[in-house]
């Protein structure tokens, strides 16, 4: 990434993906898995502090045991780092077999969420308009889905939850480096979209919650 451009670091992000798509296919050809890609700062290495693609993978394949997906995980990391032809291939794949790095989904585990978070998320910095921000690898098991025709009250009164929602999840407080902590602004753009009568989007949340909803009152 050294050296290139937001396009060019977008490309190459791409073409790894790619390959490392074909081999997932070819060696996995059972495992589901979605990726999502953003923009962070790389935290150390001769490019520290500038932007390059970072990318977030969820899979599944049933009847897996964790030790499986381990051992995938390490075979297409080793892999990726090659396509990639990072130089510090040592260093690479210290932070890749990092704790933080991995770990494994259970019922009803709270990263679903946290995944499904950044897969609706956008960006807004130069650059990001190149390509998809995210897609599947394999033959992604999808459920069916279920049509409610909700009342014009029902959809105010849904959005009005929504928007009382995004309002309560809003950081207030930003922590700085040196432990201080600083007021920030709230960010209202969908709270304020909500608020638009041709306003259209989705939810990802459990189907208990929409059915609790569609119940009451």
């Amino acid at each position: 990434m050294e050296g290139k451009t937001v396009e060019e670091r977008a490309k190459l992000g791409y073409v790894v993906l790619h390959r490392a798509q074909d081999l997932i296919k070819v060696k996995y050809s059972g495992l589901q898995l979605f990726w999502k890609r953003e923009w962070k700062p790389r935290r150390s290495g001769r490019i520290q502090g500038e932007l390059c693609p970072h990318y977030h993978f969820m899979a599944y394949c049933s009847a897996w045991t964790d030790e499986q997906y381990f051992l995938m995980f390490i075979h297409v990391a080793r892999q990726w780092i090659r396509y990639a032809k990072t130089l510090e291939v040592e260093k690479a794949l210290k932070v890749a077999m990092h704790e933080k790095s991995f770990g494994y989904l259970k019922e009803n585990d709270p990263y679903a969420s946290y995944f499904a978070k950044y897969v609706a998320k956008g960006s807004t910095i130069e650059g990001e308009g190149i390509g998809r921000f995210w897609g599947m690898i394999g033959p992604v098991e999808q459920a069916e889905g279920e049509d409610h025709k909700l009342t014009a009250r029902e959809t105010i009164q849904l959005k009005r939850s929504l928007r009382r929602f995004l309002h309560s999840r809003q950081k207030r407080r930003k922590k700085l480096k040196d432990g201080s902590m600083i007021m920030v602004r709230p960010k209202r753009r969908y709270v304020k979209a909500l608020r638009n009568e041709r306003f259209s989007g989705f939810v990802a949340t459990h189907k208990t919650i929409v059915q609790r909803f569609l119940d009451s009152d």
